[in-house]
Order: C-alpha cells, then sequence, then structure tokens
C-alpha cells in the first residue's frame, strides 16, 4: 500500500519501508517523561538496574539472568498479583534512580517507550538484539547504546562496568550528550522531510 503514497511518517522500522517518501521515527517517549531537569550522575542512584512492566517470555529471561545483580528494583506484572501498578511519576522516579534500565521488547513488537523514556532520565538502557536484524542500528544509526543477543552477556556487561566507577561515569555521560544531539538532528531532519514534502 504505501508505494502508492510519496509522504509517510510512520514508527517501527522494517527493510521494506525503505522508500524516499518514507520517513520512521522512533517511538519516542510520552510528554510526562520528558525530562526538564538535571538528572542524577550514575554515582547519585540507589539501584544498579530496575525494570516495570508485565510479564512475557524475553522479560522473565531478562529477570532470570538480573536477578542476583543488586542492588535493584524489579516489578513484573503478571495480571493475578495484587501489587499496583506503578503509576507515571513513580515510574519515573524509578528510572531517576537506576543505573542501567534493561528495555527487554514491547509486548508485539522489538521497540518499545522504555527505551526513550530511559533515556530522558539519564538511564543507561540495554537493548536486546535479533541475531536476524540490526534493528537498532538501521533505526539509530551510530547509536552508542549497549545491544545484546541474551540477557546473560547483558548481565556480565552490567556486572563489568559497575565494577569500574569511572567508566560508568563515561557511559551515562557519553549517552546522554549523544542523545542529546541525536534529538536535535532528528528534529531537523523530520523538518526538512515535512517541508519538502516527503
Amino acid at each position: 500500500m504505501y508505494t502508492n503514497f510519496d509522504f509517510v511518517l510512520r514508527n517501527y522500522h522494517s527493510s521494506i519501508f525503505n522508500n524516499p517518501g518514507i520517513m520512521t521515527l522512533p517511538l519516542g517517549f510520552t510528554n510526562d517523561m520528558m525530562n526538564l531537569s538535571h538528572t542524577p550522575a550514575v554515582t547519585q542512584r540507589r539501584f544498579l538496574w530496575s525494570f516495570a512492566g508485565s510479564k512475557r517470555a524475553t522479560r522473565i529471561s531478562m529477570f532470570e539472568n538480573l536477578k542476583h545483580v543488586e542492588p535493584h528494583k524489579c516489578y513484573l506484572y503478571d495480571g493475578q498479583s495484587q501489587q499496583p501498578w506503578l503509576d507515571r511519576a513513580e515510574f519515573r522516579a524509578l528510572l531517576s534512580d537506576s543505573v542501567f534500565s534493561p528495555c527487554p521488547m514491547g509486548n508485539t513488537v522489538l521497540e518499545s517507550f522504555r527505551i526513550y523514556e530511559s533515556l530522558e532520565m539519564g538511564c543507561i538502557p540495554i537493548l536486546e538484539r535479533r541475531r536476524w536484524t540490526p534493528y537498532y542500528d538501521r533505526l539509530m544509526p551510530d547509536h552508542p547504546l549497549p545491544t545484546f543477543s541474551s540477557w546473560r552477556k547483558a548481565r556480565q556487561f552490567v556486572e563489568s562496568a559497575s565494577s569500574d566507577q569511572s567508566r560508568l561515569i563515561a557511559y551515562q555521560h557519553d549517552i546522554a550528550e549523544w542523545w542529546q544531539k541525536y534529538k536535535i538532528e532528528l528534529k531537523r531532519e523530520v523538518t526538512s522531510f515535512v517541508s519538502l514534502g516527503g
């Protein structure tokens, strides 16, 4: 169907949509997750990693691999638990208090809002990589975000990085700097795309 259009803005990257008239955008973050203030340094955060979301196979694998990496805070909701969901303010506070933010796939696709919300809160997102497609490398070329094909490898990275405070500080700084530049460049690209009508 897209071949009949020459001006399309869409989410969710796929190589089948490589067309001069189609621009794929990252999901981004919701307005209430936009960070308008200074984020705490990694050395001021209580949790090495955190997660809050519903149970899915890949998320259970993430938890099983990271559960012994302390300190952490994890909320896995299965629909039967009496534990209340975090509201947006609580989720925002949790991210602001976490060094790493594991970002397993969303409910149906690899990408999720959590990645961009984590970036806004100054976390270091940990992304999943699928062997058959380097999704984030195509969506955000040259990004510096740690990306792994297994949660075992992700755990090893977290354990190694967390043992070197200067390395953690450098990761947070470099990723935050890239994120600010990326948002400015993306805005410029979208403005240009819209101005030219695709």
